[in-house]
């Protein structure tokens, strides 16, 4: 087999060498320098597998450190999603407690207030009397529309939950 041909060859690097009072003239032996064409295979079949197996682990390791980067944070995206959906729904049972509370209350006490210290939400209920007619034109008495307000801070941002729910409580006589 024929060794590969260069267009222009390497240039051989001589340093001088003193023997006496003539000078001749040594071949000095680098991988970047090589004698024979032959050699520079030689060198690059030894070293460029580990060299490439060096860079391909860290180009891998690289692109698993990215991915593990965005499954941390989609994790911590869904942690905070779920606290948010459990904040809320506490405050929906609160919701549904207070007005089954005051359905059972005379029609006085129906319009109050109630704060809830461990969510930090306050509950407003109001009443207001409905004027609901019949296909006879005729008004319907005593019902009432229970309105209730859950009002939270979610962070910096003020919110608000209503619940409307019509109500028949006959007037006391």
């Amino acid at each position: 087999m024929k060794p590969p041909r260069f267009l222009n060859p390497p240039a051989i690097a001589t340093a001088p060498q003193s023997t006496g009072a003539c000078l001749s003239h040594s071949i000095i032996q680098s991988p970047f320098n090589p004698v024979n064409p032959s050699s520079i295979l030689s060198i690059l079949s030894k070293k460029s597998p580990r060299a490439y197996i060096l860079i391909e682990l860290i180009i891998a390791l690289s692109i698993f450190a990215i991915a593990v980067l965005g499954l941390a944070k989609s994790l911590s995206s869904s942690v905070e999603v779920s606290n948010i959906l459990n904040r809320e729904n506490a405050i929906q049972i609160g919701m549904r407690s207070f007005i089954e509370e005051l359905r059972k209350k005379p029609l006085a006490d129906m319009s109050t207030s109630y704060t809830d210290p461990n969510l930090g939400v306050t509950y407003t209920s109001k009443m207001e009397k409905l004027g609901i007619k019949t296909q006879r034109g005729e008004t319907l008495a005593d019902l009432y529309d229970l309105q209730v307000i859950a009002s939270y801070t979610f962070g910096t941002e003020e919110r608000t939950d209503n619940v409307s729910l019509y109500v028949y409580k006959p007037e006391q006589r």
